[in-house]
């Protein structure tokens, strides 16, 4: 046997090097940056689009799309693609930015089936929704939304059943109120829906929309900026639900009702992050049906500032693990007085803090400009880390330089559902079927399909009683020919095993 030495000491320095990077990425403790994106976890302050307001983030397909609206007093929107590693996607646009011009303001982004992105914009006096490719190429152009325009900023999500859903605030003869709209595919009205595919709460000082969908294709929506209680919840076919609990009043806590962020878990509760202007920190989690969850917390709220007491302003982001965990993201105070670092919180399924998730500050660096982060949009990649972005002032020497997007992307190994085929032995994950309940058809989450090799599909009844087994060819599962009940799934492959309880209605 024949042995090669490396006599080089600079070579022995750089395979040092590169082994320490490697081990340090394999085992980065979760909530810290990922040094593997853009080389220490940021990427922002391009010189290329000198002043713009974020508006989402994306992850599809491997790649990142983030989503921005110019501020300058142009009409142009942007889109960037960015490498799995932080780098511009050469090849989209103009060197990874493509612009979108006189088409108004983007005010919400959505991605659909790993292959198009939606783009909701506001112009004089309409709204408008288009869809992309992935290389930006326009798929459904601009065309109207059916339904009465009101300035405001809105968000958009789909349906089980495909059908595009818009949530919003409205401004009608000076009276705010909060507006869903629903369209098909074709972007048409969809008159199931409310009226004329348009339904409205009652009045209430409504400002910007904090909206979600939850299991059965409830949509509940939420205002950022209340001088009342205003949670509502509209059935599917866009009837106010009665049976939802209406009577939460924050003031009644001495908190200002503004309600900053909702996420709806895996069981269709709902968490609740109400505007505390800085500390203490709440958290409140609602039952399904819209009661204070007694069992949450203390009577259904938890003083986060508990876990860390240097916790200095409410998070304004809530991000659910297909797990069931909760991931919080916040804006922390930096150094110089101003909020220019970033706070993360883990809580598990049943509302611990996790304290093995890296709690605290995480310095932002803010590129030899004095900045203060302003806006906050965040989503969990596929292997389960968190992308943020943040709408950034940039200033120096007290001249304002304008706005521009800071990208960070953090470790969270615990956010991901499927285990690697390289790991030694085999790992029991849980993986979210969706809608759940289900009438028939559900979509599993399993990112990372491509390494479930060889894989099987197991239902079983309440009893363990196999009553179904197939091949797994893709991410979808019919039980449509099982009667109504409860039913657990698991899906074996090389690397281990998935599993998620399902509700069949």
């Amino acid at each position: 046997m024949t042995t090669t030495r490396t006599s080089d000491p600079a070579r022995r320095l750089t395979l040092l090097s590169a082994c320490m990077i490697a081990a340090g990425s394999l085992f980065a403790q979760n909530g810290t940056l990922d040094i593997t994106f853009s080389g220490d976890g940021q990427y922002g302050f391009m010189p290329q689009i000198p002043d713009v307001t974020t508006v989402d983030i994306l992850e599809t397909n491997g790649a990142i799309f983030p989503v921005l609206s110019a501020v300058n007093g142009t009409t142009s929107s942007y889109i960037m693609k960015l490498n799995n590693d932080g780098s511009l996607a050469g090849a989209f646009g103009v060197g990874g930015i493509l612009e979108y011009t006189n088409t108004g303001f983007v005010d919400a982004a959505l991605s659909l089936d790993e292959s198009r992105i939606f783009l909701l914009g506001s112009d004089v006096g309409a709204y408008r929704i288009c869809s992309i490719d992935l290389n930006g190429a326009v798929v459904q152009s601009w065309t109207t939304v059916p339904a009465p325009y009101c300035p405001g900023f809105a968000k958009l999500l789909v349906d089980d059943q495909g059908r595009l859903c818009i949530g919003k605030g409205a401004a009608i003869n000076g009276v705010g109120y909060g507006q869903v709209i629903r369209l098909n595919a074709d972007f048409t009205a969809d008159n199931s829906f409310g009226t004329n595919g348009v339904a409205y709460t009652p009045a209430a000082p409504f400002q910007y929309p904090l909206f979600e969908i939850d299991g059965p294709g409830r949509m509940v929506l939420a205002s950022y900026g209340l001088g009342a209680a205003g949670i509502w919840r509209f059935n599917v076919d866009g009837t106010l639900d009665a049976g939802f609990d209406y009577t939460l009043d924050l003031a009644t806590y001495n908190l200002d009702n503004w309600i900053l962020d909702i996420a709806i878990a895996n069981d269709n509760s709902i968490y609740l992050q109400p505007n505390t202007w800085g500390w203490p920190a709440y958290l409140f989690k609602l039952l399904e049906d819209g009661s204070l969850d007694t069992g949450f917390g203390t009577a259904g709220h938890m003083d986060l500032s508990d876990a860390d007491p240097i916790y200095y302003t409410a998070p304004d982001e809530l991000l659910i693990e297909p797990s069931g965990g909760l991931i919080i993201l916040a804006q922390a105070y930096g150094a110089d007085g101003y909020m220019s670092a970033k706070y993360l919180t883990r809580l598990d399924e049943f509302g611990v803090v996790d304290t093995d998730f890296n709690p605290g500050i995480q310095a932002i660096d803010d590129n030899g400009y004095g900045l203060r982060i302003n806006f906050h949009s965040a989503t969990l990649q596929h292997d389960g880390k968190v992308l943020s972005m943040d709408q950034v002032v940039k200033w120096q020497n007290g001249t304002l330089f304008g706005y521009a997007p800071l990208i960070t992307r953090f470790n969270n190994e615990k956010g991901s559902v499927i285990a690697s085929v390289n790991e030694a032995g085999p790992r029991v994950e849980e993986m979210m079927a969706y809608p759940n309940p289900t009438q028939g058809q559900a979509i599993l989450r399993l990112p990372g399909l491509g390494i479930v090799r060889n894989a099987t599909i197991t239902i079983t009844n309440t009893i363990g009683a196999v009553v179904q087994r197939t091949r797994l060819t893709d991410e979808r599962i019919d039980l449509s020919a099982l009667p109504a009940g409860v039913y657990h799934c698991s899906v074996e492959h090389e690397g281990g095993s998935l599993h998620a309880r399902i509700v069949k209605e």
